[in-house]
C-alpha cells in the first residue's frame, strides 16, 4: 500500500515538474518572439528615412531663386564622389577639407557664385545614406550658396540598365530625404540635370509636381527627357522651353557650355548673346580645371553677370 503512494506521489511531481517545465518553455517562447519584434520595429524606425518613399515636396513659398536678368548657373555633375571622399576621411572638422569643395568655396567668396551639386544615391557600391549628419551645421550655414540635387539612381545608363520610372521616382525622393537628413531642406536644389538626359514623361510629371523648377537640356546634339522632334527644335531656338503636366508646368533650360569641351571658355562666352547662360562640369575632372573656373568668375565679373541661380 504505501508503496503504490508512493509511486502515486512520485508520478504526481515528475507531472508538475513537466508542467512547469512547458510553462518555462511557453515563457522563454514568448520572450523571444517579443523580443524579435521589438529589435524589428527598432531597425524598421532606424531605417524610416531609407524605406520612406513618400513623395518629397519642395515647398513653392521656399526663397530660392535671386532676381538678376544677367546670371550664369553653375554645376558640377556626378557629385557623389565628393560625398564619398568625405565620409572616407573622418577626421575632416569640415566639409571644406576636401579639395574640391575648398576649390568651390573660394570660387563662391570670390565672385559671389553659387554652386550646385548633382548626386548619384549609389556610387562604387556606397550609399549616400551612408553619410554621416555631422556635417549638416555646416551644410545648412552654407546653403545660400551650396545645393545638392538629384542626378540619378547610379552611374549607368538608366535606359540601358533597365530601372523603371517608379524606380527612379522613389531614387528621387530617398535621395531628397537623405540630403534633408545630413544637410538640411534650405540645401534641396531646386533646379536638375539628370544623367544622360533621361527621363520619360512620368518621371518629369512627377519632379515636377514635387516641386523641382528647372531641367537643364542636353548642350550634345541629343534629344533629352520626354522631348519629340519638334520640342528640341524650339527649345535650341529659344534656349528655353516650358511644358505643362497635368496642373504643374516645368521650365527646360538649354545647357550651353561644359568645362571639358573648351580649350579656353572665356573665349567661348564671349560669343553668347542670351541673359542666362548654364555652364557645368564633373566632380571627376573638376581639379583639372582650375582655369575655366576663373575664366567663367572673371567673364561674369567683367560683364555684369551674376553668378547666382536663376528667377
Amino acid at each position: 500500500m504505501r508503496a503504490e503512494q508512493s509511486r502515486a506521489e512520485q508520478s504526481r511531481a515528475e507531472q508538475s515538474r513537466a508542467e512547469q517545465s512547458r510553462a518555462e518553455h511557453c515563457k522563454r517562447l514568448v520572450c523571444i518572439v517579443l523580443i524579435a519584434i521589438i529589435g524589428l520595429v527598432i531597425i524598421i524606425m532606424a531605417n524610416k528615412w531609407k524605406y520612406d518613399t513618400t513623395t518629397v515636396k519642395i515647398e513653392p513659398e521656399y526663397e530660392y531663386y535671386v532676381s538678376n536678368d544677367k546670371v550664369v548657373e553653375f554645376s558640377i555633375d556626378d557629385a557623389t564622389e565628393i560625398l564619398w571622399d568625405i565620409n572616407n576621411n573622418p577626421q575632416w572638422e569640415s566639409i571644406f577639407d576636401e579639395e574640391r569643395m575648398a576649390m568651390l568655396k573660394q570660387f563662391h567668396e570670390t565672385y559671389d557664385a553659387d554652386v550646385t551639386l548633382f548626386l548619384y544615391e549609389n556610387v562604387w557600391d556606397w550609399n549616400i545614406d551612408d553619410f554621416p549628419s555631422k556635417y549638416k551645421n555646416e551644410f545648412e550655414e552654407n546653403s545660400d550658396w551650396l545645393k545638392l540635387g538629384w542626378h540619378s539612381y547610379d552611374d549607368q545608363n538608366p535606359e540601358d540598365s533597365g530601372i523603371t520610372s517608379s524606380e527612379m521616382i522613389e531614387s528621387f525622393n530617398r535621395t531628397y530625404r537623405e540630403i534633408e537628413r545630413f544637410a538640411g531642406k534650405d540645401s534641396w536644389a531646386k533646379e536638375l540635370r539628370l544623367h544622360y538626359w533621361y527621363g520619360d514623361e512620368e518621371l518629369m510629371m512627377a519632379l515636377s509636381e514635387a516641386g523641382i523648377d528647372y531641367i537643364y537640356y542636353p548642350d550634345r546634339d541629343t534629344i533629352g527627357y520626354d522631348f519629340d522632334e519638334k520640342e528640341d527644335e524650339l527649345i535650341r531656338q529659344n534656349g528655353s522651353l516650358e511644358k505643362e503636366y497635368n496642373d504643374d508646368s516645368m521650365v527646360y533650360v538649354l545647357t550651353d557650355f561644359r568645362f571639358e569641351d573648351d580649350d579656353r571658355l572665356y573665349d567661348e562666352l564671349e560669343s553668347v548673346n542670351k541673359d542666362k547662360i548654364v555652364v557645368f562640369t564633373h566632380a571627376w575632372i573638376i581639379k583639372d580645371n582650375l582655369d575655366e573656373l576663373e575664366d567663367l568668375g572673371q567673364w561674369a565679373k567683367e560683364n555684369n553677370y551674376s553668378l547666382n541661380y536663376f528667377n
